[in-house]
């Protein structure tokens, strides 16, 4: 649908979901769930406005119940700084929302942006850092309302922007919902005997900032004081394809692409999960973990005890992020089960806290007032 999309004489919100049809990263889920609360929203009342989705495909003509307009540009391609702008004006868009670092060099509305972090200015490559500096920033600064989704990005976001902590509005990440136990495991499951509650997971990339070199490093120290011991290692799963790993280390299991819901299965059933991060904006990983009850063992960075601050200090434990020995300890105390794993009152508070509803609400109250809305 390109045209004639407001038929009910409302003001239309124009939102970038192009990642989230294509990637399973913590920006696609953002988008996704964000549009899920905004669904569950408009059950409940007249949103004011109508909220249309950019995406690349016409496979389906709903995101989540709300319409779409598809863009040939892909997720930060040179194109979409003419083609989006373009677009914005055909449909009569009263406002943009890139929930992205995706950036434009002009707008022809109002716009709101989600910056998520500063990852690629201190990790990211020379390329990122120009984006940053030559597009991001002088986008984000003009923009009607900033959003990140952590205090500490907030901070990081006004020094780095030179804006008022005031003209950035938190809006956290929301959970999946809770996943069900099957019966059934995956072929994953089978085809490497794995036994449930008796596998270290580790949901991340091998960008330098998730720091898995030295959480695999700390993984070869561990296996060697097993035999030592006499006592049969766990195996690691990592969320990567087998062909990106550097580092060929006996027990360490990549998962390969797998449906999102056999991801989810696996943390679930793993006996520890293992979040090494130098740096995040949010800490996706170890909250969906916490949320279903794993034991945890992550670096202590401000983002992840954001997150986390509903955990009693017994839930969790709390490393170094550069220190390998005490990441070789971190295995031993998990395989011993010697952290207390989230209770369900915990594991309650963390699900009510980055629920889908409280997403949408959050977004709601701004979209409408970035379009001059009076609360409903």
């Amino acid at each position: 649908m390109d045209t004639a999309l407001n038929t009910n004489q409302v003001p239309t919100i124009v939102i970038d979901a192009r990642m989230a049809q294509a990637m399973n990263h913590g920006i696609a889920k953002y988008v996704s769930l964000m549009a899920q609360g905004l669904a569950l929203c408009q059950k409940k009342k007249n949103l004011g406005y109508q909220p249309v989705f950019l995406v690349n495909s016409n496979s389906s003509k709903n995101f989540f119940s709300f319409d779409t307009v598809q863009v040939h540009s892909r997720f930060l391609s040179p194109s979409e700084i003419f083609e989006i702008p373009s677009v914005l004006k055909r449909v009569g868009a009263a406002a943009y929302h890139s929930p992205s670092f995706s950036s434009l060099w002009s707008c022809p509305v109002p716009y709101l942006i989600t910056i998520h972090d500063l990852i690629h200015l201190r990790y990211g490559s020379f390329t990122d850092r120009l984006y940053y500096r030559f597009l991001l920033k002088p986008f984000a600064k003009k923009a009607k309302q900033i959003v990140t989704v952590s205090d500490f990005s907030k901070k990081e976001l006004s020094t780095w922007l030179e804006v008022p902590e005031e003209k950035i509005k938190v809006v956290w990440n929301a959970l999946e919902d809770k996943v069900e136990s099957g019966t059934a495991r995956s072929d994953f499951f089978k085809n490497r005997n794995l036994q449930p509650g008796r596998y270290f997971i580790c949901l991340g990339n091998q960008k330098p900032h998730k720091n898995l070199e030295l959480l695999f490093s700390a993984y070869q120290d561990y296996r060697q004081e097993c035999v030592k011991k006499n006592i049969d290692p766990w195996p690691l799963v990592v969320t990567l394809p087998e062909e990106s790993l550097r580092i060929k280390t006996q027990g360490i299991l990549p998962s390969g692409k797998l449906p999102s819901s056999q991801i989810a299965e696996l943390l679930k059933k793993a006996g520890g999960l293992l979040s090494p991060s130098l740096q995040e904006g949010f800490g996706l990983p170890p909250t969906e973990a916490a949320a279903e009850g794993v034991s945890l063992a992550v670096s202590d960075i401000p983002p992840h005890r954001e997150a986390l601050i509903d955990l009693s200090p017994s839930e969790a434990l709390w490393v170094p992020p550069t220190e390998k020995s005490r990441w070789t300890q971190a295995f031993e105390i998990l395989h011993q089960k010697g952290i207390t794993p989230p209770s369900s009152e915990s594991q309650r508070k963390i699900r009510e806290r980055f629920s889908i509803k409280r997403i949408g609400e959050d977004m709601d109250q701004l979209y409408g007032s970035v379009l001059g809305l009076k609360p409903s």
